[in-house]
């Protein structure tokens, strides 16, 4: 990995149920994960 820094995952979204308007669901944010240049990543 070239870019030693932290990391993290986040999904956004929305939904439509019927009958209803648009729903915008809130952020889902993953752990964060450590990648050093030299070395794997760690995930806690």
């Amino acid at each position: 990995m070239v870019n030693s820094n932290e990391y993290y995952g986040a999904a956004n979204a929305y939904f439509t149920p019927d009958g209803y308007g648009r729903y915008t669901m809130g952020t889902l944010e993953g752990l964060y994960f450590n990648c050093y240049a030299s070395q794997n990543c760690i995930f806690p």
